[in-house]
C-alpha cells in the first residue's frame, strides 16, 4: 500500500505537483518570470522588474535634514532601523495596534510599520532617539516614565511615550 494523498482528480499528490496542466486549466498567458524576495526581519521586497521605485527621500529627521536613497516602497519602521540604525523604534505587531512602531510625524503620532517611506518626503520625523536634548537630558514623559518605574520589559516602552 503506497502512503500519501490522492486527490479529488484521482492523482496521487507528487503525481499532481509534476503533471502537465489539463486542457482548460493552463493559465492563458505565461506568468511573468521574475525574481522576489521577501524578509519581513528587513523589511524589504525587491523586484527585478521594478528597481524604478528606488529613489532619495528627503525629510526632517530629529531635527537634522536627512536624504536616503532608498526602495520608495519600504516601510519607515525599517528604513529607520535597518538603514539609518535608529533602533528605538520597534517593530511589535505590524497592523496598528500596540504601537510600539510610534513615531511623530510633523507632530502627529503615526505608526511606522504600515507607512511607506514615500509618505514622509519633506516633512519632520521625530523618533524615541530624537525627544531627548541634544545635552542627554530626557523628554519630561521619558523622565516620567523612569522616574515613576512605567517600563516592564521596555520593548513597548518607546512606542508609550511616543
Amino acid at each position: 500500500m503506497r502512503s500519501g494523498c490522492t486527490r479529488r482528480d484521482g492523482t496521487r499528490a507528487n503525481e499532481a505537483a509534476m503533471a502537465t496542466p489539463r486542457e482548460g486549466n493552463a493559465p492563458k498567458e505565461p506568468l511573468p518570470n521574475m525574481t522576489r524576495y521577501l524578509s519581513v526581519l528587513e523589511g524589504r521586497v525587491y523586484d527585478t522588474a521594478e528597481r524604478h521605485m528606488r529613489r532619495a527621500i528627503d525629510f526632517i529627521l530629529n531635527g537634522e535634514p536627512t536624504s536616503i536613497d532608498v526602495d520608495t516602497r519600504r516601510l519607515l519602521l525599517w528604513v529607520l532601523r535597518s538603514d539609518l540604525g535608529l533602533t528605538g523604534t520597534k517593530y511589535g505587531c505590524g497592523e496598528r495596534q500596540c504601537g510600539a512602531c510610534m513615531v511623530l510625524v510633523d507632530g502627529r503620532p503615526t505608526f511606522s510599520c504600515r507607512s511607506r517611506i514615500a509618505s514622509v518626503q519633506g516633512r519632520e520625523v521625530t523618533t524615541i532617539e530624537g525627544l531627548a536634548g541634544a545635552d542627554g537630558t530626557l523628554h519630561p514623559m521619558q523622565q516620567a516614565f523612569a522616574d515613576h518605574g512605567a517600563l516592564q520589559c521596555g520593548f513597548c516602552t518607546p512606542g508609550m511615550i511616543m
